[in-house]
């Protein structure tokens, strides 16, 4: 991310420490103070290692934590599990680099642990998520930083205008997925929605819209067996959805028992080309646009397009807004244009779409004591809304358990993802001038691993999991740790034929979530989401 990077040199100049987490040699961790190159999917462990430390040594803000925060003591009591010493057995990292780094984070006068995409995509995702959380509470750094800020006090946020609570509640139990992943569903959203209304906000926030929607593994399973009821039709909106997940066969198999699949789309991707309908959209260059702020986001972004749309293209607001009109909901998308939706949208802030390009930046409002929009009232060291939905109230690490691994079979560990310049998710393969940069898909190998496989870059190779696999080029990187490999995400090829029995454009044959099943021993088992990133195992062998 570009201007993180830039944000990031700027406060290198200014003094600021950095520290950074990850396996790989990267130009980023050359910049750090201190580099922890920890295992593939050890994210928990570290982090409750720190909390360890901090509070061992007493390094934590006393009178914050007595006064904005409950289950202090559940917590100590839980990161008494994770010493210095056995995380860096499981991390295989050194112990005083951890003492190191967790008092180098707790002196500093605020510090950011930026949201990333890594921790979101881990069997321990939920534990990451919230053990970041808790350093920054106890820490006492909460308000201090742009990424501890809460809701926006002018511009609607999502949460607002998606309205979920005009939902009927037995529609809500229809949810897919909300049984065995209650968090990110209506089952979470009604632990904490009071603590919305309390502070003036009518409708309860779902954690930047994920609450309202279902879980996505659990659908294409419901689109294929008709269990617990049948999905008989399917929406994607430029997501390229059976290449955006894990288990892309089911995913395939899903649409192709879909009554009707209706894609919006730029391209014929892999998944338009399994589309009953394709409805060609619109580009971000050919439409004003406003992006409201998400709940945790005090903000709202502008883009002015500089182009008109060509042939039948169409924004989105037009084609959701023309389907209801026709469903008799007119109601639902009172307003003529997307440029009189902005100003709804921004009708609190005293502001038109129109004056808002000449106006500063809206005021935004720090949460004051008491006001943290959890049941208590406070931050939640030990959580209530996990212990009610029967999930674990405190962070922990669950080493990941593949079942039926044969090391001998699969010694290598995979890592799927981290975005190269050439493309973004599975987009830009299509652009010759990007695609210049990167011409085939390829799999990042430690030139030791390398030469003990008898592969060389530019040879082709199979890389294959207890799943599924894939063909790629291989590239000896002296920067990916040895009997490890990563997959970059979301390759196919567009000048490739198209349709499912031409292999959807490579589609079949290249990307990623080929080798990683949906079944729920790879996913974090309060959210659901799929282990791509924390080290499921796997072989490499020349073709």
């Amino acid at each position: 991310w570009p201007r993180e990077l830039y944000n990031l040199k700027a406060a290198r100049e200014r003094g600021a420490k950095l520290i950074v987490v990850d396996p790989r040699t990267t130009k980023t961790a050359a910049l750090a103070d201190e580099h922890l190159a920890i295992r593939y999917g050890t994210d928990a462990a570290l982090l409750l290692a720190w909390i360890n430390v901090i509070i061992e040594e007493g390094l934590y803000d006393h009178d914050f934590v007595e006064e904005q925060t409950i289950g202090f003591a559940e917590l100590s009591e839980r990161v008494q599990q994770y010493p210095p010493e056995r995380v860096a057995e499981i991390c295989g990292i050194d112990a005083e680099a951890i003492r190191r780094t967790a008092r180098m984070y707790a002196h500093a006068q605020a510090a950011i642990i930026p949201w990333g995409v890594v921790g979101d995509m881990q069997a321990n995702s939920t534990s990451i998520i919230r053990a970041q959380a808790i350093l920054r509470s106890i820490c006492g750094f909460m308000g201090k930083s742009e990424f501890a800020l809460g809701p926006s006090i002018g511009a609607k946020s999502n949460t607002e205008i998606a309205d979920f609570g005009a939902l009927p509640h037995e529609q809500r139990a229809k949810q897919i997925g909300m049984d065995r992943y209650p968090l990110m569903s209506f089952a979470g959203l009604a632990c904490y929605e009071n603590a919305y209304r309390a502070i003036g906000l009518d409708i309860p926030s779902d954690i930047a819209t994920c609450s309202a929607t279902a879980h996505p593994q659990s659908v294409f399973k419901a689109m294929e067996t008709g269990e617990p009821y049948p999905v008989k039709a399917f929406i994607s909106v430029g997501n390229n959805t059976i290449m955006s997940y894990a288990d892309q066969e089911q995913a395939v198999r899903g649409f192709a028992a879909c009554e009707l699949v209706v894609v919006y789309e730029h391209w014929m991707t892999p998944t338009a080309q399994l589309a009953d309908y394709v409805l060609p959209g619109d580009a971000w260059t050919e439409r004003d646009t406003l992006g409201p702020g998400i709940d945790i986001a005090p903000a709202a972004t502008f883009n002015q397009g500089f182009s008109e749309p060509i042939g039948e293209c169409k924004d989105w607001y037009f084609v959701i807004k023309g389907l209801a009109d026709r469903m008799g909901m007119e109601d639902v998308f009172p307003w003529a244009d997307n440029y009189e939706y902005f100003d709804y949208v921004l009708e609190d802030a005293h502001v038109t779409y129109a004056e808002a390009y000449t106006k500063p930046a809206l005021p935004k409002k720090l949460a004051a004591p008491g006001e943290f929009l959890t049941p208590s009232g406070k931050i939640e060291l030990y959580s209530s809304v996990l212990e009610r939905l029967g999930c674990d109230p405190l962070p922990s690490y669950i080493e990941h358990a593949e079942p039926d691994w044969d090391q001998s079979r699969y010694p290598f560990v995979i890592y799927a993802g981290t975005r190269d310049d050439a493309s973004y998710n599975t987009n830009h393969h299509q652009i010759p001038s990007l695609r210049a940069r990167l011409p085939e898909p390829v799999v990042f190998v430690n030139p030791k691993d390398a030469d003990a496989c008898k592969l060389e870059t530019g040879s082709w190779c199979r890389v294959t999991t207890s799943h599924g696999s894939v063909e790629m080029q291989v590239l000896a990187d002296k920067a990916q740790p040895q009997g490890t490999l990563r997959i970059p995400h979301g390759w196919w090829k567009p000048e490739r034929p198209q349709g499912l029995s031409n292999g959807l454009s490579g589609a079949v044959l290249y990307n990623d979530g080929v080798l990683f099943c949906g079944d729920d021993w790879n996913l974090d088992p309060v959210q659901g989401l799929p282990n791509l990133r924390g080290g499921i195992h796997a072989r490499i062998e020349a073709i």
